[in-house]
């Protein structure tokens, strides 16, 4: 599949694809506004305000019913159907549960959903397209496109729904994927060797890793129900998830990463005896990770981070404070670092404060 959209371009407004089998964007433009926007009057509101905000939905006259719906789980979620479909047949009711069922978090109150003919979500997301999603909107069929299930469609959006509402410095998450599954697929490692391109929705869409989160969001929700074998038609199959990559989409989705994991630690030079400190430590998601020595008055002390085997430095404390070196670097697949303390000067107590990713 080919998105309908330059995510080089449109990402930059978290906006995310899911297209058909060769489909080609046509040439993208502005950015509309509120008032080029077909919504219902909530969603239009919205858009005024900020939280709604697909870069590629086309000025079409459609009209919709439906609003702010209790999902089975107790959860409000805002659906709004096309109304080319009767009641009788799409209901916002029945969106509504559906994605209450799929594994959440607490970003699904936030959803708006539009859901329209095949033929509508083309004229509202471009040229061959299944769905897209943008800041607290997606917008899906309600019935089979593109030889697909509704259902399929629409859960991959809603990863990149999830992706829109997590965090992952230093990094985009709708583009890198979030935390700790970006940290277990390695992400980051893959960039640097040229093998995953995040935003790419060209030429490497199948190496977008945005894309993978998203899909293997996919494949989590149809494991949850019971499915064994999976189709995979869009993503390269280096993305395809194993149980630990499952597990590491599970926790960020339900228990969402959101800050750092301090530690800090002390130590103790003396006049006589070892000028040097070591300590390993574990460093299991990729992100940025910060330390600084305290050092006691008058000492030199040197400051580094290098790799388990002593062979590379990645980063050198410098003073940050008359008594206080700071280093930073960001982790891209080590597992484990090793923070050193090189005693010059007097000796006496140190403290070091690590934040790790």
């Amino acid at each position: 599949m080919r998105s309908a959209q330059n995510r080089s371009r449109a990402a930059a407004f978290g906006v995310a694809a899911l297209l058909l089998f060769g489909g080609l964007a046509s040439s993208e433009g502005p950015r509309p506004s509120a008032a080029t926007v077909p919504s219902p009057p909530a969603p239009a509101a919205a858009l005024a305000a900020g939280t709604l905000a697909p870069t590629r939905l086309h000025a079409v006259a459609l009209s919709w019913h439906g609003g702010p719906v209790t999902a089975a789980t107790g959860e409000r979620v805002t659906i709004f159907v096309s109304d080319s479909y009767t009641p009788d047949q799409i209901s916002p009711q029945t969106w509504a549960d559906f994605f209450g069922s799929l594994i959440h978090g607490s970003e699904l109150p936030k959803l708006v959903a539009y859901v329209a003919t095949p033929a509508e979500v083309t004229q509202l997301c471009g040229a061959n397209a299944l769905a897209c999603a943008g800041g607290g909107t997606i917008t899906i069929p309600g019935q089979t496109a593109g030889g697909l299930p509704a259902t399929a469609v629409a859960t991959h959006e809603y990863g990149h729904f999830i992706a829109l509402n997590r965090i992952n410095p230093p990094w985009r998450p709708d583009a890198f994927g979030a935390k700790r599954w970006a940290s277990a697929v390695g992400v980051c490692a893959r960039v640097a060797a040229g093998t995953a391109f995040p935003g790419d929705e060209g030429e490497r869409y199948r190496l977008n890793p945005g894309e993978g989160f998203a899909e293997s969001y996919r494949i989590l929700n149809e494991t949850k129900g019971g499915a064994s074998a999976f189709s995979w038609p869009i993503v390269d199959s280096s993305f395809y998830p194993d149980a630990n990559a499952l597990a590491a989409l599970n926790s960020d989705v339900v228990s969402p990463w959101l800050a750092p994991t301090q530690f800090s630690f002390s130590g103790r030079f003396l006049a006589t005896g070892t000028t040097r400190w070591k300590r390993v430590i574990a460093t299991p998601l990729d992100g940025v990770l910060t330390a600084t020595l305290i050092i006691p008055s008058g000492g030199l002390y040197q400051f580094t981070l290098v790799t388990p085997d002593g062979r590379t430095t990645l980063a050198t404390g410098l003073w940050s404070g008359a008594h206080a070196k700071t280093l930073s670097t960001v982790v891209c697949g080590e597992r484990n670092l090793v923070l050193s303390v090189v005693r010059r000067g007097p000796p006496g107590r140190f403290t070091l404060q690590a934040a790790v990713p």
